[in-house]
């Protein structure tokens, strides 16, 4: 193992015990409610899961945030792959997705089209919340500091992705046949010389590993914890007919 290998598994280690640490505080609370059975039912559950918590359905009632929020969830959802294989690599420096043959070109090519669509989305919940400042949004200083931050820190997750992805085009062209399918990497790529992408690649590639443990030990301490808790707060949301969603009350306070 290299150097490297070592100081990410602290990080890896400190970053993991420390949101482990804000799970249980938060499951005091939790507990402190009356138990009401919510596991019955599990198929009806598990579709309103896909159809709402994936799907998306109630936010895209309102076009332009609607799509805007979903674009970011969907990126997520699709950029695991990404934060999947920085964190093996973590682990063992060698590691590629291009094991998965085929397969890897699909999730190349997905990663830099729901990184883009990302990007889109967070200029556009930036530009919302400070330029067209809809009513709902013109709350105190500290949501906007809170949303600021949360949408800066996507933002850099996003930058430091393309950063790994075209600094590895240059770096490993034994995979150009894979790496090609990274449509907006493989220019980008351009801007670095061999020597130049060998000193950009661990900068950017400890930018997303650190990025990353940062948002996520943030998110308990933010409104924005629902990124997390969105889809286990649908399976576990009550059935039938309802006044007011779970997820209609998470639009409203994501905006």
């Amino acid at each position: 193992m290299l150097l490297q290998n070592y100081l990410f598994i602290l990080l890896f280690a400190a970053g993991l015990a420390f949101f482990i640490y804000n799970l249980l505080r938060i499951r005091k609370y939790l507990l402190l409610g009356r138990f009401d059975n919510r596991f019955d039912n599990p198929w009806q559950r598990l579709k309103k899961v896909l159809v709402v918590g994936i799907g998306q359905t109630k936010i895209l009632h309102e076009p332009s945030a609607g799509l805007m929020h979903a674009f970011i969830f969907w990126g997520f959802l699709a950029l695991l792959t990404a934060v999947l294989e920085a964190f093996i690599q973590g682990f063992y420096t060698g590691f590629s997705l291009t094991i998965l043959g085929k397969l890897s070109k699909i999730i190349f090519a997905s990663q830099d089209l729901f990184g883009l669509l990302v990007v889109l989305a967070v200029f556009y919940a930036l530009f919302r919340r400070y330029i067209l400042r809809p009513k709902r949004l013109q709350g105190d200083g500290n949501t906007n500091t809170d949303a600021t931050i949360i949408l800066v820190m996507i933002l850099i997750v996003m930058i430091t992705m393309f950063g790994v992805n075209s600094a590895k085009i240059i770096l490993h062209p034994e995979y150009a046949a894979f790496f090609k399918y990274h449509f907006i990497s493989k220019p980008l790529a351009g801007i670095f010389s061999a020597s130049t992408a060998s000193v950009f690649h661990p900068i950017f590639w400890w930018g997303h590993i650190a990025i990353i443990i940062i948002f996520l030990n943030y998110l308990p301490y933010s409104k924005h914890f629902h990124v997390i808790t969105s889809l286990p707060n649908v399976y576990l949301s009550k059935l039938g007919r309802q006044t007011l969603d779970t997820e209609e009350i998470n639009i409203e306070k994501e905006d």
